[in-house]
Formats: C-alpha cells, structure tokens, sequence
C-alpha cells in the first residue's frame, strides 16, 4: 500500500455551524454549567482558583467535563468574552476557540482547534481525525437542542461502536 501524506491533518481545523439564535444565548450554552450538560457533556464543573464551583465559566478557572463513559475533561478557561469562549483541550495540550458572530438574525458559529506542537505527531494526528469529527457532531447538537429542542447524544454507553460513545 501505498503511504499517503496527511500532514495537513495535523494543523489547526476551524468548523463552522449557523444557529438560529442570538451569539449570547448559543455563547451561554457552552460557558454556563447547567447548560452545556444539555447538548455536550453529561457534566460539567468550573471551578475558580480556590477549587470552589462556578455557574460560569471565568478566564484561569479550571473547566472539568464529564462524559457519558466517566472520562474526564480538565483544563484551563484561557477567556470568556463577548463573542469568544477560548479554552485548553486534550489536558491543555490543545486549544479551542470559539467565536459567536450575528450573522443574518442567527449565529455563526466557528470552533477552531490546533494542538500543540509538543504532541508527538502520530497522537496528534489522531487527536486532530478524532476531534474533528467529535465537533461536527457536537456543534450539530447544539444546533438541534437550541433550535428544535431534540438532545441527538447517545445515553447508553454500553453500546459501543456507535456514534458519540
């Protein structure tokens, strides 16, 4: 077989969704504990800089996200602003940021990755495949619990191989 050069996989990734909503309500649905639990994660803490939790997230606090398999998610809020929620990933080996634009009485959304370079390339290369696909799913989600009300997640994690377990 023949090797086939992916190493555009391993630079940052932006993707983009349009939510019929305004940027502070889809912006809240990702900063806000009680909130993000509905389309995202089965929970989610912030903590502030003496371990005491948070309704929201704040710039340094500490984000901890729960999935549905009891893995946990743990790291920095690097900024909560209007229109941008930036923050580490993969154990702050990676970066998100998220940015809210009114656009057309709706939202665009645009989450953009990028890992550090500090990450071997293989590991990252897969980070990068696996996170990708992870966002698409996740930011459709969102798209449907806001402007449909209909949560598309798996509840059942014993039902391997199938789509967000």
């Amino acid at each position: 077989m023949e090797n086939i050069d992916a190493s555009h996989l391993l630079h940052p990734f932006t993707v983009r969704i349009w939510i019929q909503a305004n940027p502070r309500d889809v912006q809240l649905g990702w900063t806000q504990s009680a909130l993000i639990t509905r389309w995202f994660v089965n929970k989610a803490q912030y903590l502030d800089s003496n371990g005491f939790e948070i309704p929201e997230a704040a710039p340094g606090c500490t984000l901890l996200w729960t999935w549905l398999d009891g893995a946990i998610e743990k790291s920095r809020v690097h900024e909560n602003s209007e229109g941008v929620f930036r923050f580490g990933w993969y154990q702050d080996m990676g970066e998100v940021e998220v940015k809210f634009t009114l656009v057309n009485s709706g939202t665009l959304v645009e989450l953009r990755q990028s890992m550090s370079d500090r990450v071997e390339p293989q590991p990252r290369l897969g980070a990068q495949i696996g996170s990708r696909m992870g966002w698409t799913f996740f930011l459709c989600n969102l798209k449907s619990v806001i402007e449909g009300g209909h949560d598309l997640r798996e509840t059942d994690p014993t039902r391997q191989g199938v789509l967000n377990v």
